[in-house]
């Protein structure tokens, strides 16, 4: 399934399938891995994972334009386009979730879907930000 955001006035969309999947993980070797479960419940951390991992489930046409997720968040209009970037973000994690529990059921993806869950329960506010490390 396809999520529409806008990142710096410009539309875009993001899905799981098998090409975002490969540049997903490859992008995550570059920045050190995955947000854990802990960087995503913690408000002083949240915003900064979330554009960890949209840095890395961009396509290639957006994300050339941004050299690291900081640039990324820096770009990003966050009161008028965060919300909607935060929600898809989440979407893409159930979409995973539900494709990796028909596979393998990782605990992984479920920690991370969990997470993601609880901050959307707690209300983070997603207009905050903090900038990317």
């Amino acid at each position: 399934m396809s999520h529409e955001i806008t990142i710096a006035g410009r539309k875009t969309s993001i899905a799981w399938d098998q090409g975002t999947m490969r540049r997903y993980l490859f992008r995550l070797g570059v920045i050190g891995g995955e947000p854990t479960a802990k960087q995503l419940t913690n408000p002083k951390t949240v915003t900064t994972a979330i554009f960890k991992i949209l840095w890395c489930l961009l396509p290639p046409d957006i994300h050339r334009e941004f050299e690291s997720p900081e640039d990324l968040f820096a770009a990003v209009d966050h009161e008028t386009e965060g919300p909607a970037i935060y929600a898809a973000v989440k979407a893409i994690f159930e979409d995973r979730a539900g494709i990796t529990q028909k596979k393998t059921s990782s605990e992984s993806d479920l920690s991370l879907r969990s997470s993601l869950e609880s901050q959307a329960i707690n209300g983070t506010d997603f207009t905050q930000g903090n900038a990317p490390s």
